[in-house]
């Protein structure tokens, strides 16, 4: 942090420095950061009775903030197709970065406050909640679902969204210290809403409209008259379409995200999207 003061009194621009540095100290009391100011003045050149005050603020052991993450994927029908030349189908994929994803967040050196949460939502035709958010204790449960997800129907992205933030507005902890996210995974292009209802297609139809609109909704909740923002993520794989579905697909995802959108063809690269998603959470 680079702070430039400008004062015409040296002994004012002391003071107002001293302020300024307190306020910044109090601002990380309490919470495990370590910082170190250092200060630079000088006179400014070609004014009589001008000092600058450069204030440089560097940290070090910066705050770990809880996770709350709610996993939503998807299982139409698609995710059970062959893939050529491999003996997995997307799905096998889908569920190895998923479980990744969940050993990772929960390491203890990943985990110091032990509060961070996960929580799976599963979609094709319309969504379920799978498991709500759940700590720790609950890793091979959550392990276990996901290792019991299967694929038909399907693909239904707007109530997939709306399923999660039913989920974090629930049970999310909302404070100015929790980190609270959707990652949401696609392999293809919304084509129903609702409860399972049927919709029009392309970039303006009430498909694809709908989940942009789920996941606008689904980027903040109000708590007691305060707004506190969630991050969604969106990923999708898109070996088996091309296109103009590629391209709705796309715009779609790209529309949803507020944290970044991730594509690949390659479902073997999961694993390394979630990877570096996680790497953002925070």
């Amino acid at each position: 942090m680079k702070k430039l003061l400008h004062f015409s009194n040296y002994i004012k621009g002391l003071k107002n420095e001293l302020f300024v540095i307190l306020l910044i100290l109090s601002s990380v009391v309490g919470s495990a950061q370590t910082i170190t100011p250092t200060k630079t003045v000088t006179v400014r050149p070609g004014v009589c009775g001008k000092i600058d005050v450069e204030l440089k603020i560097q940290g070090a052991n910066p705050v770990s903030r809880p996770l709350e993450v709610v996993l939503v994927i998807d299982v139409s029908g698609s995710m059970d197709d062959d893939i050529p030349n491999d003996n997995n189908i997307p799905l096998d994929y889908a569920q190895n970065a998923a479980v990744d994803f969940i050993n990772k967040i929960f390491l203890p050196a990943n985990n110091p406050t032990g509060k961070n949460k996960i929580s799976i939502v599963k979609y094709s035709s319309n969504a379920t909640i799978v498991k709500p958010l759940t700590l720790s204790t609950g890793q091979a449960d959550l392990i276990n679902a996901i290792n019991a997800l299967t694929a038909n129907g399907s693909t239904n992205i707007q109530d997939g969204i709306k399923k999660a933030d039913n989920e974090l507005t629930a049970h999310g902890t909302f404070d100015c210290v929790t980190s609270r996210s959707i990652v949401l995974l696609t392999d293809g292009v919304a084509n129903r809403t609702g409860n399972d209802q049927s919709c029009t297609s392309g970039q303006g139809g009430s498909c694809i409209q709908s989940a942009i609109t789920a996941a606008t909704d689904a980027k903040t909740t109000t708590v007691s008259s305060v707004v506190y923002n969630n991050q969604i993520f969106s990923v999708g794989l898109f070996g088996a379409i091309s296109g103009t579905d590629q391209t709705n697909a796309e715009y779609t995802l790209n529309n949803i995200q507020s944290g970044g959108s991730f594509f690949t063809e390659n479902a073997a690269n999961l694993t390394g999207i979630y990877n570096q998603i996680f790497t953002q959470l925070s």
